[in-house]
């Protein structure tokens, strides 16, 4: 797909090119600050070098220029899918921003590039503004349900005063990073350096809809447990040595606050489900991180949680599903964090 150009012909949107990574990298520093994640060249990297599915950056990450300045940006992370049998790679749309001198009518040419040539795309975890335009092309919504929990609101709040000194919330000790727990007659082992049979193990539990992420171990390798990614941490839950379920949590910062979200939870038991949640309670609590976050389409899973003291957001991002065809359904398609960029927030600073 060739530049688009605006009505003013000093507006172009396009893919970024080889060399521009520095400029790139100036308007990500202005756009979500200098030490944001979105501004370190290591996750420009592993979006769009180590991902397995990628188109690169040179047609991923989409860039809109006046002239010879980067005023908006938009990324595509390809993730592969199951619609209804058929196997799929599907951008997730995320991280879209315009510098607001360009937003009176030209940021929506980024959201049109970002279709434009997709059979199907993930939007998840939209502002406001952008929904409203998503709004307007009909796409359909997506109901999901957000839902968070404070912990320790003392060291949150000295957090985030460290933050604005230029400290950063401190990743936990190793001995909480890998652990087993017995729980409702499930064994519940977690880790963050999952071993190829232990991933592989993962890999058999599939969601129960007709549209859901359909990991490859390649995929799903480089997008929970790659060194330039996200940190994430594995759980496995065993029962009579057969594997009922896997979860995927993170942890990182946010605003300063060390922030641990749930990524990914799959299971047909909802006993399975609720031994998961608690051992999450458990890594979390080890961890004492401040403030936790998820994300799901799964009534199970948000009941589990609540059960545990989670509250539902009041306010959440919106979600849509670009189908070119209109032939799917929102309530048929399976979501979670880990198929847009939730959970990919900065690394906590190593011990």
């Amino acid at each position: 797909m060739g530049p688009i150009l605006s009505a003013s012909a000093q507006i172009i949107c396009r893919g970024l090119q080889s060399g521009e990574e520095p400029a790139y990298l100036e308007f990500a520093r202005q756009a979500w600050g200098s030490g944001s994640v979105q501004a370190q060249q290591e996750h420009l990297d592993w979006l769009y070098r180590h991902n397995p599915n990628t188109r690169r950056q040179e047609k991923d990450l989409l860039v809109m220029f006046d002239g010879d300045r980067i005023v908006g940006a938009h990324h595509r992370m390809r993730i592969p899918w199951s619609i209804q049998g058929q196997a799929a790679i599907v951008p997730s749309l995320h991280d879209l921003y315009v510098l607001p001198s360009h937003r009176s009518g030209q940021g929506s040419q980024l959201i049109l590039a970002a279709l434009g040539g997709e059979a199907n795309a993930a939007l998840f975890g939209l502002s406001g503004v952008s929904d409203q335009i998503y709004a307007r092309l009909r796409l359909p919504l997506v109901p999901l349900i957000w839902l968070n929990k404070w912990r320790y609101l003392v060291r949150a709040g000295f957090q985030h005063a460290g933050s604005r000194l230029g400290r950063r919330a401190r990743q936990p000790q190793g001995k909480i990073l890998q652990g087993e727990r017995r729980i409702g007659g499930f064994d519940v082992l977690w880790t963050h350096k999952p071993t190829p049979r232990q991933l592989e193990a993962a890999l058999c539990l599939v969601p129960g809809k007709p549209v859901f992420p359909n990991w490859t171990a390649s995929a799903y390798a480089w997008r929970f447990f790659h060194d330039s990614g996200p940190d994430n941490i594995l759980l496995l839950a065993d029962k009579a040595g057969t594997i009922l379920g896997r979860a995927v949590i993170s942890f990182g910062t946010r605003h300063g606050i060390g922030t641990g979200r749930i990524v990914e939870v799959v299971s047909s038991d909802s006993q399975c489900v609720a031994a998961l949640v608690q051992a999450i309670e458990h890594v979390f609590s080890g961890m004492r991180v401040p403030f936790s976050s998820a994300v799901t389409n799964s009534t199970e899973l948000a009941q589990a949680l609540s059960v545990c003291g989670w509250k539902k957001r009041k306010s959440a991002p919106g979600a849509r599903w670009f189908s070119r065809k209109r032939n799917l359904q929102p309530e048929d398609i399976s979501v979670c964090g880990g198929v847009w960029d939730f959970g990919c927030d900065l690394r906590m600073e190593q011990r």
